[in-house]
């Protein structure tokens, strides 16, 4: 990858073995400028101190895992969420010194960690349970109020923000959540192409039945990715568990559309009367213009609002 056309700013702490200086790419630049335009260069290396504000954390960082998943399965939104991973602090192999790393190794111990903690506090959720709660309570907005960067400094999109940054402290009680039957995996599997023998290894399942095919984009997810043409609708549907209060009111927000596209939700209320009790709701989407040249998806998103929760589900749409 070319830093230089990237122009990445993510700078990670490491160990050298000599007295080493990490900087970031645009200043790497301005010091290149500067040893160019003077025949006696002179550098200053002043006291350090700690600056406080100079960033509004979290911010993607340049080695962050992006999407699509694969052309094989294209139709999921990747990654599902994100979490701390630059300058992570933490103890060493040997458990007796502690050590400073960075990377996607980082982020996803703290991931697993936070999902064993729900897993603790509802054991009778299922993964899938778990996965929900995980995305729709996460921020999409920095320390500051702001959307969320990336590397450039530039806002974050859908395939490397996923539905936001982790947020511990919501997770616990997230309101409503998308559940998904591990029989449903069946029907996606076989809509992948694979045969009945191929998929019974897979699920650990001597004899299954061919199940209906399905797409990515089908499954119960509390995330939506599909290609969309113009004049053409597509409809999914999704089924919510109320795990909030028993007795709730959710009220839809459409917070924004791709240009050119139509987006019919029904019902546009759900109400629920008793604790589990599950619903289901059709999003219509509809492209009727063609976009800017150039423009190859748009990014959108609703959120489901109670007086106490608020449930969002963003989806990507590929102009075909």
């Amino acid at each position: 990858m070319n830093l230089e056309e990237e122009g990445f700013t993510t700078t990670v702490l490491c160990s050298e073995v000599l007295p080493t200086t990490s900087i970031s790419y645009q200043d790497a630049r301005k010091i290149k400028k500067y040893l160019k335009s003077t025949k006696s260069p002179v550098v200053t290396i002043t006291e350090i101190h700690t600056l406080v504000g100079v960033d509004a954390p979290p911010c993607v960082a340049s080695f962050s895992s992006r999407g699509p998943i694969s052309k094989f399965s294209p139709n999921l939104i990747k990654p599902d969420i994100i979490a701390p991973g630059v300058n992570i602090v933490g103890a060493s192999l040997d458990a007796s010194k502690f050590v400073v790393m960075s990377g996607t190794s980082m982020a996803c111990p703290m991931v697993t960690g936070l999902a064993a903690l729900l897993k603790e506090a509802h054991p009778e959720w299922s993964p899938a349970m778990i996965k929900s709660a995980l995305m729709t309570t996460s921020d999409m907005l920095n320390s500051s109020g702001e959307p969320i960067l990336d590397q450039q400094k530039e806002n974050a999109q859908i395939l490397s923000l996923g539905c936001g940054h982790v947020n511990p402290l919501k997770m616990f009680n997230p309101g409503l959540v998308y559940d998904i039957h591990p029989d449903d995996y069946i029907g996606y599997f076989f809509g992948l192409g694979y045969g009945r023998k191929r998929v019974s290894k897979i699920v650990g399942m001597n004899h299954i039945t061919q199940s209906q095919e399905i797409d990515a984009a089908e499954l119960n997810l509390p995330s939506l990715m599909f290609k969309l043409q113009v004049g053409e609708k597509r409809t999914f549907k999704r089924v919510v568990t109320n795990v909030g209060e028993a007795n709730s009111t959710y009220v839809l927000i459409v917070n924004s559309l791709p240009q050119g596209v139509m987006l019919n939700v029904q019902p546009n209320k759900l109400q629920f009367s008793r604790l589990n009790e599950k619903t289901s709701y059709n999003m219509s989407f509809t492209r009727q213009d063609e976009v800017e040249e150039g423009v190859k998806a748009g990014e959108g998103s609703i959120t489901w609002m109670s007086s106490k929760h608020s449930v969002r589900t963003p989806f990507l749409i590929e102009f075909d």
